[in-house]
């Protein structure tokens, strides 16, 4: 399984986004996948992402070119040298795909604090009118029952 937390960026797709397609693309393999999920874990060349996923260099190669071009791998280097050299891959980005908007996420918040707002407010109001201790002013608001009056 991939664990996106540990990869190196954050970056939250949509399902409208042009951006979404190549990811998607990228990652509707199996293999792709696997690869992705070597690849969180350490960083690793084609022969040992070969090695970890039991696919041909050939089959790593294609599916890092996806991965490559979705900007899900990173070229980091490189290992050996002379006719032995051979570059490493790591993964680069943590991929959150919504389906929403997250303007639905903030509204209950803002009403809740909004709501929170407007209660101090009238607490703040009816003790400067009233000039009542703060302990009174808090008991008669209760007894107004202040939380069924705004909702």
């Amino acid at each position: 399984m991939i664990d996106v937390f540990a990869m190196s960026s954050n970056q939250v797709l949509r399902l409208d986004d042009e951006e979404t397609q190549p990811v998607l693309t990228a990652l509707s393999s199996e293999s792709a996948r696997q690869i992705l999920s070597v690849l969180n874990d350490q960083p690793a060349t084609v022969s040992e992402l070969a090695d970890h996923t039991g696919l041909t260099p050939q089959n790593v190669s294609y599916h890092l070119n996806k991965l490559t071009d979705a900007e899900l791998v990173i070229e980091n280097g490189s290992r050996g040298s002379g006719a032995n050299e051979a570059t490493v891959y790591t993964a680069e980005k943590n991929i959150v795909l919504s389906t929403d908007d997250g303007v639905g996420q903030r509204t209950p918040f803002l009403g809740v604090l909004c709501l929170t707002i407007v209660a101090l407010l009238i607490v703040a109001c009816f003790h400067s009118f009233t000039n009542l201790p703060v302990e009174l002013a808090s008991m008669v608001i209760g007894e107004l029952n202040l939380p069924e009056i705004l909702f």
